[in-house]
């Protein structure tokens, strides 16, 4: 992964707008009020300073995230997110702070600079991280990992978060578009994670808020203060995705419910062959009040198939340049 020192005075406003981003309307105070999400763009192939615009790569509520290149090394590559300043500025602070607090690895992204454009958007240029989980699994065939590759992530994912956790931050969102599959420098494939405006301090006042996704935990869905728990249940969830398992459907409203079914009788959503995902579970959550032991996780993670080591790397193909997870 490469990483770059860049002027923290990069304005995008130094192009026309009817070129540089594809702007529906002319970026003016007249049209403040009734801009959106939807009138940004930055066009492919778009040069300033020493970066090229290559592709958008996510968007959302937050704003929208580009990769772009360096332009004398197109192998080079960093992430720009964009997010307009009306929005609530407490994510876009928050992610300035866990980035600039984070060091320079292939599990993070990390600062490159920040500031402002066109007098509307806040943006963030950082070194890029890899392709999400959930695009990795769209390049398999079946969507679903092999058993042996869901245990090596699981492995990954756990010192990932311990890891990250010694930073002194709580992720609070990790589902497969903010957990990551990057290459070290030996080529071997490790897990990241990216998108911190939800992150709280590790060792900062109970903060309990209800969090109704298929990642957060039964405790977070009730709207109980967030735990270094629930970051590590969260890995749980992630590896029934490695999987293709949904035990909790769709449907936000039932989310709950099936949250709570699983919690006390979780062999009822899950065929006998995934039950060593539910003694997983049940292992991290009777560590929530004592604190999270990585060593009997990953004891049990190697219990789950004893035929190979779930410490070693990742197994991938090539198909058409592009990684394929077994």
């Amino acid at each position: 992964m490469a990483y770059f020192q860049v002027s923290a005075s990069i304005s995008f406003s130094a192009f026309p707008a009817s070129n540089a981003f594809g702007l529906v309307r002319s970026l003016n105070c007249q049209a403040l009020s009734s801009f959106k999400m939807d009138d940004f763009h930055l066009n492919s192939g778009i040069t300033f300073k020493s970066y090229i615009v290559k592709e958008l790569i996510g968007q959302g509520n937050y704003g929208k995230v580009y990769l772009m290149s360096k332009q004398e090394n197109p192998n080079e590559l960093v992430a720009l997110k964009v997010q307009r300043q009306f929005r609530n500025p407490i994510p876009f602070e928050t992610e300035v702070q866990v980035l600039s607090s984070l060091p320079e690895s292939c599990h993070f992204s990390t600062m490159i600079c920040h500031g402002t454009t066109a007098n509307i958007y806040n943006y963030i240029i950082m070194t890029h991280c890899g392709d999400t989980l959930f695009k990795m699994l769209k390049r398999t065939d079946d969507f679903c990992f092999s058993l042996e590759n869901t245990l090596r992530i699981g492995c990954q994912l756990f010192d990932l978060v311990r890891l990250f956790h010694s930073f002194g931050w709580l992720h609070r969102d990790l589902h497969w578009g903010n957990v990551t599959i990057n290459t070290d420098a030996h080529g071997r494939l490790k897990m990241g994670m990216i998108d911190y405006g939800l992150c709280i301090p590790l060792n900062g006042p109970p903060i309990a808020q209800v969090i109704s996704r298929w990642h957060t935990s039964l405790y977070v869905t009730l709207g109980h203060p967030y735990t270094e728990i629930d970051d590590f249940v969260s890995v749980v969830f992630l590896l029934m995705r490695c999987l293709d398992l949904e035990p909790f459907g769709r449907r936000v409203l039932l989310i709950e419910a099936k949250k709570a079914q699983f919690h006390s009788s979780p062999e009822r959503l899950l065929c006998e062959k995934y039950h060593w995902i539910w003694k997983l579970y049940n292992l991290v959550e009777s560590q929530r009040y004592t604190g999270i032991d990585i060593n009997a996780v990953k004891t049990y993670i190697r219990s789950v198939d004893r035929n190979f080591d779930p410490s070693s790397d990742i197994s991938y193909t090539v198909r058409k340049g592009l990684v394929v997870i077994d």
